[in-house]
């Protein structure tokens, strides 16, 4: 009898195991395509990831949102609802706009609306058991993204790229891949260089490291490459900036090898900015490609900042948006004052509402007992993603990267309200390691 009883239970494990592998594969699957940009299939890619992730257990989550009686139960919903009615009412307001304004045609509005919502709510309602699916997750939508602008970049002439921007891979003859679709991509992918290199720890395996960092590499150089192909310095820099904020978390970490191998992959940088900078031999070889000339006459001067001047001065004047004014440059090239250039001043203020409530979410994973390998990974995405927001058109420039953002933040609000569940984990790997999956199952 009890032979019978145990083997039941293996039985049902081993379906829960391949339940759960089957879920995080297809998952990864449809997350790659949907970076990928490819047009009506992307799309639809999505929207199969909402019916399957999202759909059973709504009602659910619903339910643990509902104050039962006099006792009041803990919400673990109240923040991701909280967080998505000022998504959900931008998306309409701004969408709204500037369909009205004809900026945008009727399919363009009704996708933006659908992709922003269902996207922050497929990132929430990402669970594994374990922890480190979080990172094939987010691996699986930087690499799309990076693929295609790869792909790209890389399937056209040197003719072919003018002003940098490339002809699109999956449509040559219309809508190019510009350099501000580069430069968000590609500083998200140069973001997982130091993951690769600092984002090992004790309860992630040697084996299964090792392949995640060389997948890391394979996207961060593939980033690379294209960025100085096309002269992006906001991937370089953001590099530099990723470096840095990770270089000042690990300086708190006990593992004396941990930081010496972060001060030889620092030095190794430092040492490449003193041959750009400087007049050597290796400089002048450098110096041929473009994109150090461009870093050296231009630094970080642009034509930017006077568009965000004038944006705001005339601000109180024109609430509605329309682009009701002139300005010096095409775009404001910053996420929330592009919006009210479009949209108006209700827009704006609702999606700086959605991202400023992601504050307390971020600082509570940063501060967490989660494993480090989680918290590197928030740092090497949310550092190049803040930069993109403050440096580009990031809406008018690609409607998937604003929904992967989206899809980042939900994932962001899940870890939050998870953290506790990782105590001690440093301390005690296997039995901590237990004593979570045990809590997440319960």
């Amino acid at each position: 009898m009890y032979k019978k009883v145990f083997q039941i239970s293996n039985g049902r494990k081993q379906q829960l195991i391949f339940k759960d592998r089957l879920k995080l594969v297809t998952l990864l699957t449809t997350l790659f395509i949907f970076a990928l940009s490819i047009p009506g299939i992307s799309y639809f890619a999505i929207i199969i990831t909402f019916f399957c992730l999202v759909i059973p257990p709504l009602s659910k989550i619903l339910r643990e949102s509902i104050t039962i009686g006099r006792k009041k139960k803990t919400i673990p919903a109240k923040s991701f609802l909280v967080a998505l009615i000022p998504l959900f009412l931008f998306s309409i307001t701004y969408f709204t706009a500037v369909f009205g304004y004809n900026l945008v045609d009727e399919t363009t509005a009704i996708r933006g609306v659908v992709l922003i919502n269902i996207s922050y709510i497929i990132g929430y309602n990402i669970n594994f058991k374990q922890p480190f699916n979080y990172i094939y997750v987010y691996l699986a939508l930087i690499a799309g993204g990076v693929v295609f602008v790869y792909l790209s970049v890389n399937s056209s002439s040197v003719s072919d790229i003018i002003d940098r921007s490339a002809p699109n891979f999956w449509k040559p003859g219309e809508d190019p891949v510009n350099g501000t679709v580069l430069d968000l991509y590609s500083m998200l992918g140069t973001g997982l260089i130091p993951f690769a290199f600092y984002g090992k720890n004790q309860l992630f395996n040697s084996k299964r490291y090792n392949l995640t960092a060389i997948a890391c590499l394979i996207v961060g150089f593939m980033s690379l490459y294209t960025s100085i192909l096309l002269q992006g310095r906001k991937a370089i820099i953001s590099l530099f900036v990723v470096l840095a904020t990770t270089t000042l978390f690990k300086l708190k970490s006990v593992e004396k090898k941990d930081v010496r191998n972060f001060y030889v992959f620092l030095l190794i940088f430092l040492s490449l900015l003193l041959i750009v900078t400087f007049d050597t031999v290796a400089g002048a070889i450098f110096k041929n490609f473009e994109i150090f000339n461009r870093l050296q006459n231009e630094g970080l001067e642009s034509g930017r900042y006077q568009a965000w001047a004038e944006i705001l001065t005339a601000m109180p004047n024109h609430l509605f948006g329309g682009r009701a004014f002139p300005i010096s440059e095409s775009y404001a090239h910053n996420i929330w004052l592009d919006v009210f250039y479009d949209g108006g001043f209700l827009p704006m203020s609702l999606l700086l509402i959605f991202h400023i409530l992601h504050i307390k979410p971020t600082l509570r994973i940063v501060f967490s007992n989660l494993p480090e390998t989680i918290i590197i990974l928030i740092i090497c995405a949310m550092v190049p993603t803040l930069i993109g927001f403050q440096g580009e058109p990031v809406i008018q420039a690609s409607l998937f990267y604003f929904a992967t953002s989206c899809c980042f933040f939900g994932l962001v609000m899940r870890l939050s309200q998870i953290t506790d569940l990782y105590d001690t984990v440093n301390e005690e790997p296997s039995g901590s390691e237990i004593e979570m999956e045990n809590k997440l199952q319960r």
